[in-house]
C-alpha cells in the first residue's frame, strides 16, 4: 500500500497521465487527458462520447491525510470550463470527499449554462482534518450528448490558516509617542485556551487568617490583557488548597474592583496538598472589555491555612489580591508584606468547538456500482475539528520584522525618520502561519522622536544576554520561536539586566516589556551557542 501524502498537493496534469498521482478512473472511456486545451494546457476532461445515459462516472484521487492538523482550514481548488450542448440543467459535474466509507458532495455544477474557465474554492474542513481522506469529480447526469465536455485543470489541496483583520494605525495617544497599531483577531474569535495566571506554578506556602477565619483570594485581568482571549469562557479553575480543612466556595467577579459577582460555586471537596482543577458549572464569558477576576472564599482553622502561594516577586496589583470583607480588595504585597502570588489559574477556551451536523446530501455509495439516494437524512454525525492554537502574532514594518506580541495591540516607538512607515500583522499558530494582514501606511514626515525602552547585546547571544532597561518596567518576558516564555521578571528598574542563556536552546527568541503606562515593546534576538 503506497503512503498517504501530507498537504499540500497539487495537479496541474503536465505528464499528460492520470497514472503520475494515482488517479482512478474505473470502467469508462469518458475522461481523459486533453492535451490541447487548459488554463494552460493540458487537462483533464470529461468528454461527451462515447454516450452514455443514466451515468455516474468518477475521476477519483488517491488517499490524502489531514491527519494531526490542529490549526486552520483545509481548502479545495479548481478551475473549471463547461461547454453544453442543450441547457436541460440535468447533466452535473460534483465533487465529492470521502473519509471513512460515505461520498459527501460539497458542490455541484450543471449544464444550465455554458462558461468559459472559472475558479471554484471549497472548504474541506469538515470532512478532511483529522482524517485520511480522498476526493472526486463525479460526471453524472441522464445524457452525456446534451454536454460537450466538463474541463477541469489547476487542481490544489491546501490547509490556510486565517489572518488577522482589520490592522488599523494612529498616533498613540495621548503620550504622543510613537504610533500605536491595533487590530482584530482572525475570523471566528482568536480560539486560544490557556491558563490565564501569575503564579510560577511551584507552591510555596499557604496563607491564613491568626485565629482562623473566612476571607476571599483573586487574581485579576484587565481588559488589555485579556484581548487575546475575548470570546472565550472561563471553564475551569486551578488552585493548590495547601491545608486539608478548609471549607472553599469558588467565585468569579467582572469589573474594577470585583463590583460585580457572577459566579458563586461551593466546593463540596478536595484534596490538600496539590494542585485541584475544577469545572464551573456556568462557563463566564471573557468579553475583553471589562475586568476579569476568579478565585475563591475561604474559611480556615487557627492552624489549618489553606490558601497556597507561590514565593514571589508578587505581581502587584493582580496576582496577589486579597479581601477581609468580600468587598474592599488589597494587593497582598503591599498593604501586608506578603510578596507572592496566589497558586490560583483559569482555563479560558473557546466553546462549541466540537459539535455534531447531520444534513440532508446527495449520498453515494463507495463501490463502483454507486446508487444516487437524494433528499434523506442519510450523512452521519460527526464531529467538527476546527481547535485551533493561536501562538501569538508577528509584526512587519516595512517589509521587515518588527516584533512578536500576544496581544492585539502593540505601539511602535519611532527612532527613524522614515517618508512612510507600513505595516502588516501575521498570525502564527501552532502549526502555521497567516498570510500578512491588510497594509497601513502612515505618512512619517514628523514622526516622533523616542528613545527606545530597551537594548541588548550581544546579538547572538551567547551564555548570558544584557538587557538595558531605560524606563520602569512593570514586567519582562522572554519567549522561544512557539511563544513559551523561558524566562520572566517583574517591576524592573532603569539599568542593565542579566539573563543567563546557557540554558537556552539555539534559536529565535522574543522579548516583550510592558512600562508603567501600559505601552508594549517587543524585539527579537537569537541565541547561539
Amino acid at each position: 500500500m503506497n503512503a498517504v501524502p501530507w498537504l499540500p498537493f497539487s495537479e496541474d496534469w503536465s505528464t499528460g497521465l492520470f497514472e503520475t498521482n494515482q488517479w482512478v478512473v474505473v470502467e469508462n472511456n469518458n475522461w481523459r487527458i486533453a492535451g490541447q486545451v487548459g488554463n494552460p494546457a493540458p487537462s483533464a476532461e470529461f468528454y461527451y462520447n462515447p454516450a452514455a445515459t443514466n451515468y455516474q462516472k468518477a475521476l477519483t484521487s488517491r488517499w490524502l491525510s489531514g491527519r494531526d492538523l490542529i490549526d486552520g482550514n483545509i481548502y479545495l481548488s479548481f478551475k473549471l470550463k463547461h461547454t453544453l450542448v442543450n441547457a436541460t440543467g440535468h447533466e452535473y459535474l460534483k465533487v465529492q470527499i470521502c473519509t471513512d466509507t460515505v461520498w459527501h458532495t460539497v458542490s455541484v455544477d450543471s449544464n444550465a449554462v455554458s462558461f468559459n474557465w472559472t475558479e471554484r474554492k471549497v472548504n474541506l474542513t469538515e470532512f478532511a482534518k483529522g482524517y485520511a481522506f480522498k476526493f472526486r469529480f463525479l460526471a453524472e447526469g441522464q445524457n452525456s450528448m446534451d454536454i460537450f465536455d466538463w474541463l477541469i485543470d489547476n487542481i490544489s489541496v491546501y490547509r490556510k490558516c486565517n489572518a488577522p483583520t482589520n490592522l488599523d494605525a494612529n498616533i498613540n495617544f495621548p503620550s504622543m509617542t510613537g504610533f500605536k497599531l491595533v487590530w482584530d483577531p482572525p475570523s471566528g474569535g482568536t480560539g486560544n485556551s490557556a491558563f490565564l495566571a501569575w503564579d510560577n506554578g511551584i507552591n510555596n506556602d499557604a496563607i491564613g487568617l491568626q485565629g482562623g477565619g473566612t476571607f476571599s483570594v483573586a487574581v485579576r485581568f484587565t481588559p488589555a490583557q485579556l484581548t487575546e482571549y475575548a470570546g472565550t469562557y472561563l471553564t475551569k479553575i486551578r488552585m493548590f488548597p495547601y491545608g486539608p480543612n478548609g471549607i472553599i466556595t469558588l467565585k468569579v467577579w467582572n469589573g474594577a474592583n470585583a463590583s460585580q459577582l457572577v459566579l458563586t460555586q461551593s466546593v463540596n471537596s478536595y484534596t490538600a496538598g496539590e494542585w485541584n482543577v475544577f469545572t464551573l458549572n456556568t462557563p463566564v464569558l471573557v468579553t475583553g472589555t471589562s475586568e476579569l477576576w476568579f478565585g475563591y472564599t475561604v474559611t480556615h482553622t487557627a492552624t489549618d491555612y489553606i490558601a497556597g502561594c507561590d514565593n514571589g516577586p508578587a505581581v502587584s496589583p493582580f496576582g496577589d489580591m486579597i479581601s477581609l470583607d468580600g468587598s474592599v480588595w488589597e494587593s497582598m504585597s503591599v498593604t501586608y508584606g506578603l510578596n507572592y502570588n496566589w497558586n490560583l489559574q483559569g482555563f479560558v477556551e473557546p466553546q462549541n468547538l466540537s459539535q455534531k451536523k447531520t444534513s440532508k446530501q446527495l449520498f453515494i455509495r463507495q463501490n463502483n456500482d454507486v446508487e444516487y439516494i437524494d433528499g434523506k437524512d442519510l450523512q452521519p454525525s460527526r464531529e467538527i475539528k476546527n481547535g485551533r492554537g493561536l501562538s501569538h502574532y508577528d509584526i512587519y514594518r516595512n517589509g521587515e520584522f518588527l516584533a512578536a506580541v500576544d496581544t492585539t495591540m502593540y505601539i511602535d516607538l519611532v527612532t527613524t525618520i522614515w517618508p512612510w512607515l507600513c505595516y502588516t500583522v501575521r498570525a502564527v499558530y501552532s502549526d502555521c502561519e497567516s498570510d500578512l494582514s491588510n497594509e497601513v501606511c502612515i505618512l512619517c514626515e514628523e514622526c516622533p522622536k523616542n528613545s527606545r525602552q530597551m537594548e541588548y547585546y550581544p546579538v547572538p547571544a551567547d551564555q548570558t544576554l544584557t538587557i538595558q532597561i531605560k524606563y520602569k518596567t512593570n514586567s519582562l518576558k522572554i519567549s522561544d520561536f512557539y511563544y513559551r516564555t523561558v524566562y520572566g521578571a517583574t517591576n524592573l528598574n532603569p539599568g542593565a539586566h542579566s539573563v543567563n542563556t546557557s540554558s537556552f536552546k539555539d534559536g529565535i527568541y522574543f522579548i516583550q516589556t510592558v512600562d508603567e503606562t501600559g505601552n508594549i515593546q517587543s524585539s527579537k534576538f537569537i541565541v547561539s551557542h
